[in-house]
């Protein structure tokens, strides 16, 4: 479609996709909200006790989930409190879950009141640290640039050691800037705000943070506002190879006031880093959204590695009422190439999405309004989730959940194969007697774990050995299962590293199987580093089903 043809459909279906989801749903694939059957609708854990609230989660390379929270505000005595800054703060709480044991264990602590990771961005690093970039420093009202400011501090989490390490500083201070790797194993930090609702001062220039010598620097000299945690990520293939996306999502919130480059947030947006320039791709189908979420669809050799992203959910730029709608933009062409694909049965804001190792997509949490927009309401929870097939255009209802997750949740894809969900904490109101009386502040600590359907349609194939457990691109690697399965597909993914409804990390690659006989394979790795950046990743083995592939428990392998 050409760019100019798309904006007579944004402005017809702007109104439209702000009604009820069932008005514009088509019928669930194989499956409704009332069906029990697992093999159809997956299962639930039971809940979880955390300890703190899961506002960022991330899979380390050792299968635990690292997560942290926001910060909270300590009861007081007092019911005429006005600002909740005025009020004692509690920092950031880090845990680690380990789905093996159920354990929750608590890392070494360097957080205060003061300075703290709540609204960093987060990606895994080459080496499987976690790099935390940002956050959020607390001041006393009257302090200079107000008292909630971005952070320029840095820190990274060693999963050998369980400890957070200070490490060099951003020359931006940054509040929600979303930290993406690249083909160098580097870690882009992109937008963030330093001062809360001072539109001035988004940061403009991207800067990128090297592990192995402990540096920040400059992307370029180009500049472009986005919004706070855009969704962007670097090109794996087609003509855009290598330049980093920008998919016309983000968080849009500004409650201070706009600036009038906003107007272009809702244009698709690439940046060439050799040419340290960017450029506008032209509309996405909708406009820009807010907290909608974005996944890159599997890629696959067939296509060159070209890929889809599938946007579903958020709101319609500042709309109050989540949207259903979904849209996939496709960068085989340039410009990319967008189309409307089937909605989801219920609108979301806040929804997570969690690329699962059969090819299709969970859409799970979020709730019916933005209650950032609508301060001080409660967004009506969506528990069930629901399962995008990409190859059906088709959405699946899932069982229901027992907490909601709605504002500050998150979801991981473990590496048996199931999803980890936690998080859910809403924004807090001024004074505590508001907050009493109308709607008293919710930290969601519990965690959830979603068993989807694939894991029960049968046997799973059992990864026994690998014939390496380091790689290098291009690489022939030999899989060996216990038992002789007929392979559908394997299947390199990426840890997921989310906050604020974005994973900036995860990915999935289908691999080509180059032999099989038995119950030995003969996978070949990605071709290169814009594929595959470096770093760690879980390799799972799909068995044929009639009913769909059968994940195997992925096995640990590292790219470089």
């Amino acid at each position: 479609m050409d760019p100019k043809d798309r904006l007579p459909i944004f402005l017809v279906l702007a109104a439209l996709l702000q009604a009820p989801a069932a008005a514009l749903a088509p019928p669930a694939l194989g499956a409704s909200a009332a069906d029990t059957d697992p093999a159809l609708v997956g299962a639930w854990s039971a809940p979880i006790e955390g300890e703190a609230t899961a506002i960022t989660m991330v899979l380390l390379h050792d299968g635990r989930v690292l997560y942290w929270s926001g910060h909270e505000v300590q009861p007081s005595d007092d019911p005429l409190r006005v600002d909740i800054l005025l009020e004692p703060l509690l920092p950031a709480q880090t845990r680690i879950y380990d789905p093996r044991t159920g354990a929750v264990t608590q890392p070494h602590y360097r957080f205060t009141s003061h300075m703290d990771i709540f609204c960093a961005g987060q990606v895994p690093l080459a080496d499987g640290r976690i790099l935390a970039a940002g956050g959020t420093r607390y001041a006393p009202l009257h302090a200079p640039g107000g008292p909630v400011a971005g952070l320029r501090e840095a820190w990274v989490f060693d999963p050998l050691v369980d400890d957070w390490v200070p490490v060099s500083s951003m020359a931006d201070a940054r509040w929600y800037p979303s930290v993406i790797g690249d083909r160098e194993g580097r870690a882009w930090a992109v937008s963030g705000m330093e001062v809360l609702g001072d539109s001035s001062t988004y940061s403009v220039r991207p800067e990128v943070y090297d592990g192995s010598d402990d540096t920040w620097t400059r992307a370029g000299e180009s500049e472009r506002l986005l919004p706070m945690y855009p969704r962007v990520t670097m090109v794996p293939g087609g003509p855009l190879k290598g330049q980093m996306f920008y998919n016309a999502v983000g968080d849009l919130w500004g409650p201070f006031g706009q600036h009038p480059a906003e107007a272009q947030w809702a244009l698709q947006q690439a940046y060439d880093p050799a040419a340290d320039a960017w450029r506008f791709l032209g509309p996405s189908m909708l406009g820009a959204r807010h907290h909608a979420a974005s996944v890159m669809l599997p890629l696959r050799a067939e296509t060159g590695y070209a890929p889809q992203f599938l946007t579903f959910g958020g709101t319609l730029h500042r709309a109050p009422v989540a949207t259903p709608a979904a849209e996939i933009a496709d960068l085989s062409t340039d410009p990319p190439t967008n189309r409307l694909v089937a909605p989801m049965n219920e609108g979301r804001w806040h929804v997570n999405g969690v690329l699962l190792p059969d090819g299709t997509v969970m859409a799970v949490g979020g709730g019916r309004t933005d209650d950032t927009v609508l301060l001080g309401t409660a967004s009506p929870p969506v528990l069930t989730g629901e399962i995008y097939d990409p190859e059906a255009d088709a959405w699946r209802v899932t069982a229901p959940m027992q907490a909601p997750r709605v504002y500050h949740s998150t979801a991981v894809l473990l590496p048996d194969a199931r999803v980890l969900v936690g998080g859910h904490s809403t924004t807090p109101l001024p004074p505590k007697l508001a907050r009493d009386i109308l709607r008293p502040q919710e930290q969601e600590t519990r965690l959830e774990i979603f068993s989807p359907p694939y894991l029960f349609r049968g046997a799973r194939p059992v990864i026994e050995a690998l014939g390496a457990t380091y790689v290098t691109h291009g690489d022939d690697l030999a899989v060996r299962l216990e038992d002789a399965h007929d392979v559908h597909s394997a299947v390199l993914m990426r840890p997921g590293a989310t906050t604020h409804a974005f994973d900036s990390a995860q990915r999935a690659i289908v691999l080509e199987v180059s032999a099989q006989a038995e119950r030995d394979l003969v996978v070949r790795m990605p071709p290169d580093a814009d594929v595959a950046p470096p770093g760690w990743y879980m390799l799972f083995v799909n068995g044929d089903h009639p009913a769909g592939p059968v994940p195997s428990v992925a096995a640990w392998v590292h790219v470089s």
